[in-house]
């Protein structure tokens, strides 16, 4: 099932299909990329199912630089974390963060198959500290390519929402 329908307008208005026929994402691929990008691994079929059907729980974008933000998350990890970081601060209630607060509640319900509970955590000081800065610098890349094209966005994507 395709997010949203098929229209001629450009890819940032939201997601939907471009006028060069580019690839519509499913509502599992979707959860597939949010699970992902929040879990760190990628999460089961039970939860895929599960945000399939709880989806629309999260309501729909609010305007159209509230679903371009959840389109540019979509385009990647590394652009999800600088989307997530300026939605945390600017738009704290934005498409993409309930989707997401969604699908971690989801998780937490239907997490018991999941690889990522009930395994040992533990890897040492150094794993811990060496990780720890490379998330953290991976996450600085991906808010310094993301803010700029999210502060152009948000001046000027702002009117009514593209259902």
């Amino acid at each position: 099932m395709p997010i949203g329908g098929v229209r001629s307008s450009p890819w940032w208005l939201g997601p939907a299909e471009s006028a060069a026929g580019a690839k519509v994402l499913t509502i599992r691929e979707e959860g597939r990329r949010l699970g992902s990008y929040l879990l760190g691994v990628a999460p089961t079929p039970t939860l895929l199912a599960a945000y399939e059907q709880e989806r629309d729980r999260a309501g729909l974008p609010a305007d159209r630089f509230d679903a371009f933000l959840l389109r540019w998350a979509l385009l990647g990890s590394f652009l999800m974390r600088g989307a997530d970081l300026y939605a945390r601060f600017i738009r704290p209630n934005a498409l993409l963060r309930r989707r997401l607060v969604l699908l971690l509640a989801l998780a937490e319900v239907h997490g018991s198959d999941s690889p990522i509970f009930g395994r040992p955590t533990s890897h040492g000081l150094v794993r811990f500290f060496g990780g720890a800065i490379v998330r953290g610098l991976l996450s600085l890349g991906g808010v310094l390519i993301s803010l700029p094209a999210l502060v152009l966005g948000h001046a000027t994507l702002r009117g009514p929402a593209v259902h």
